[in-house]
C-alpha cells in the first residue's frame, strides 16, 4: 500500500485496525508524534463468526461487525447483539484510531506557516490566507464545522481556494460536477509537503482558465419559483431516475442506482400491503446491503453507508441546481434514526419501470 494511501486511511476517525502490521503501526505512531491522531488498544472479535461455536445462538446471523472485549458482557456496537462470556471467543488484537481535531488544527497552522510565514489567518471556520510564489490563495479545511459561506461554488469560483479533507472519499462525491474543486487530501500534504499545496493551486489555475469571464446577455429570469403541490414523482428506471421529471441519478451511478431500486421496491411493496405511512417499514445497512446483493456483487456495509450518503445528497443537489428548490435532507431518502432508512412514506410517490 501507498504511504499516501495508508496514512488517508489513518486519518479516517474511529476505523479499527484488526492486527494491524508493522507498517501500520509504524505509520500510525509518526501520526500520534505529529499530533493528528490518538490510538487505543484492545481486543476484540467478529460478532457473528460460523466458524465459532459461541456464535450458534446469535440473533443476527448477518453481522460481521467487530465487537471489543469487555469485563463481562460486550455488546455489538452494530447490532446490539449482547456476547456474555467475551472470553470464549477468538479474540485478536484491535487498535482504533481516532482523529485529533485540535492537533490537525494546530498541525495545519505550523503547515501554513511554513508555507508562507506571512499567512492570514480568517475569522470564519478552520481557513487562511496565504502566498504561494506569486498567487493570493486560500487553503480551507473542509471537515470540521466549515462556515456555508466558503463551500457555495460562487465563494470558490471567484478565488483561489484549495480545500483540504482529512477524508477525502466522504466529500469526492460532492464534487462531481466540478472536477478542477478536487479536494486535497490531508494525507497528501503529511506526505508531499508544501510541494503538495502548489500542485493543488496549479491545477485550479488550469481548471479557473475553463471558466467564462462574461455571460451571455439574457433576459432576468422571473422572480417567481413554482412549488409543486403534493407528493414528488420519484420514477426509478433501469440507468436513471428522475424526481418530477428531471434527472437526479444517472448513467454514471450504476451502483447507487442499484440501492435506489431495493428502496423503492420496498415503498410499493408497503403500499401495495396497505399499510399506513407512520408503519412503512425501515431497512438497515446490512439488510439493504444483502437486498442489493440479490441482483448482482453483494456490496460491502462500508459501501452501502457511502451509497446511502450519495444518494441523499445527489438528489437534493441535482434536483436544486435544475428547479431551484431546496429539499429537506430527508425528502426523498428518509434516514428514522436508530431504526434505518425507507423512501419517504408521504412526501414521495414511487414509480418503478
Amino acid at each position: 500500500m501507498k504511504r499516501a494511501d495508508l496514512i488517508e486511511r489513518l486519518l479516517e476517525d474511529g476505523r479499527r485496525w484488526v492486527e494491524p502490521t508493522e507498517q501500520v503501526l509504524a505509520a500510525m505512531a509518526r501520526l500520534e508524534q505529529a499530533g493528528l491522531v490518538r490510538s487505543s488498544v484492545g481486543r476484540g472479535f467478529v460478532c457473528f463468526d460460523p466458524a465459532d461455536e459461541a456464535c450458534q445462538e446469535h440473533p443476527n446471523r448477518s453481522c460481521g461487525a467487530l465487537v471489543s472485549v469487555c469485563d463481562e458482557v460486550a455488546v455489538c456496537r452494530a447490532c446490539g447483539a449482547e456476547h456474555e462470556w467475551p472470553e470464549e471467543r477468538t479474540a485478536r488484537d484491535v487498535v482504533e484510531v481516532r482523529r485529533d481535531r485540535a492537533g490537525v488544527e494546530a498541525w495545519l497552522c505550523a503547515a501554513v506557516a511554513r508555507l508562507d510565514p506571512d499567512a492570514r489567518r480568517l475569522r470564519a471556520g478552520v481557513a487562511w490566507q496565504v502566498l504561494v510564489g506569486e498567487q493570493d490563495a486560500e487553503l480551507v479545511w473542509l471537515d470540521e464545522h466549515t462556515p456555508e459561506a466558503l463551500t457555495t461554488r460562487a465563494y470558490a469560483v471567484g478565488r483561489s481556494v484549495v480545500y483540504v479533507v482529512a477524508e477525502p472519499r466522504r466529500w469526492r462525491g460532492r464534487f462531481v460536477q466540478e472536477p478542477w474543486l478536487e479536494p486535497l487530501s490531508l494525507a497528501t500534504w503529511v506526505v508531499d509537503g508544501p510541494a503538495a499545496v502548489r500542485r493543488a493551486l496549479a491545477s485550479r489555475r488550469a481548471g479557473a482558465q475553463d471558466e467564462r469571464a462574461w455571460s451571455a446577455m439574457r433576459a432576468a429570469r422571473p422572480r417567481a419559483v413554482a412549488m409543486p403541490l403534493g407528493a414528488r414523482v420519484l420514477e426509478v428506471g433501469a440507468d436513471r431516475a428522475t424526481l418530477d421529471g428531471h434527472e437526479v441519478v444517472g448513467r454514471d451511478g450504476v451502483a447507487v442506482l442499484a440501492l435506489l431500486r431495493v428502496l423503492a421496491q420496498r415503498w410499493r411493496e408497503d403500499v401495495a400491503d396497505q399499510k399506513a405511512s407512520t408503519d412503512h417499514c425501515t431497512w438497515t445497512v446490512d439488510e439493504l446491503r444483502l437486498a442489493v446483493g440479490e441482483s448482482g456483487p453483494t456490496p460491502t456495509r462500508g459501501t452501502v453507508q457511502r451509497q446511502l450518503q450519495r444518494v441523499r445528497a445527489g438528489i437534493r443537489d441535482r434536483y436544486q441546481r435544475v428547479t431551484g428548490i431546496r429539499l429537506e435532507e430527508d425528502a426523498v431518502v428518509e434516514h428514522v434514526r436508530g431504526e434505518g432508512y425507507r423512501i419517504h412514506p408521504t412526501g414521495v410517490l414511487v414509480r418503478v419501470v
